[in-house]
């Protein structure tokens, strides 16, 4: 007799999804990317001694990236990294054992390439 159950791998997620849209007209000198990042339930720890396995929850990543072009040679870019804000958990049996709250990166820079 053979039993079929699913096999979760300790630090493989069971899916991810990758979406990216993009601005970039040539006769703006603006351009800007929106890039969307979800990770679903993955294995954190396998279970010992008789305890459930701890997995983490699905998280979602939002970011974006705006840049505008000063002349040919120099660019302001502005980019927000996890704009959602979500925290990682982690749970064990039900119950939550790690809560990690994520900030929302901002940055800004001035490029030149000459």
């Amino acid at each position: 007799q053979t039993c079929a159950l699913p096999i979760s791998l300790q630090g493989q997620a069971s899916y991810m999804v990758n979406g990216s849209l993009s601005y970039e007209p040539s006769s703006s000198p603006i351009s800007a990317s929106l890039l969307y990042n979800v990770i679903g339930r993955e294995l954190v720890t396998v279970g010992l001694l008789g305890l459930p396995d701890v997995y983490a929850e699905p998280f979602h990543r939002l970011d974006l990236t705006v840049t505008y072009a000063l002349s040919d040679a120099f660019k302001i870019k502005g980019g927000a990294r996890n704009l959602l804000g979500q925290s990682r958990r982690a749970e064990q049996g039900g119950v939550i054992v790690e809560d990690e709250m994520t900030d929302t990166d901002v940055s800004l820079s001035l490029g030149w390439e000459p």
